[in-house]
């Protein structure tokens, strides 16, 4: 496994069984460290929760609809930006770039949503009305 970072960054590294037991002063220091550690540990686990939620759908689609969902109910928006290119987006819900443009443009054709680049609009299939948004 690499990582590249996108900028120059400070790496720390630590020696996880004197991190993990707590220190004979039990200094307020040590208890932050083990508090923000466990902290992103959690939040590392709910999002691989929710990406399996979406890579467990069966079809590109659902994959898709699975994903912007949580993402409008997470903003309470119904338009929002995403984090990914669609290559990325592909990539993070296991499906190949070209059935994932396919699949888009027919749910744009259907009016179940509009997008340019990585920002979206979820709509009303009632009414083909866009839901109130955040701007």
């Amino acid at each position: 496994m690499s990582v590249e970072a996108e900028s120059a960054v400070t790496v720390m590294f630590l020696h996880i069984r004197r991190v993990l037991s707590v220190c004979p002063s039990a200094c307020s220091h040590h208890s932050r460290i083990i508090r923000n550690l466990l902290d992103e540990l959690a939040e590392k686990n709910l999002r691989l929760n929710e990406k399996l939620t979406h890579m467990a759908q069966r079809t590109t689609r659902a994959k898709l609809m699975s994903y912007f969902s949580a993402e409008a109910q997470r903003r309470s928006v119904y338009e929002f930006d995403i984090p990914f290119s669609r290559q990325q987006l592909a990539d993070y819900l296991g499906v190949e770039r070209s059935g994932l443009s396919v699949e888009l443009g027919k749910m744009r054709d259907e009016g179940l949503l509009d997008f340019h680049k990585s920002h979206f609009l979820l709509k009303t299939p009632e009414t083909d009305r866009p839901f109130p948004s955040a701007r």
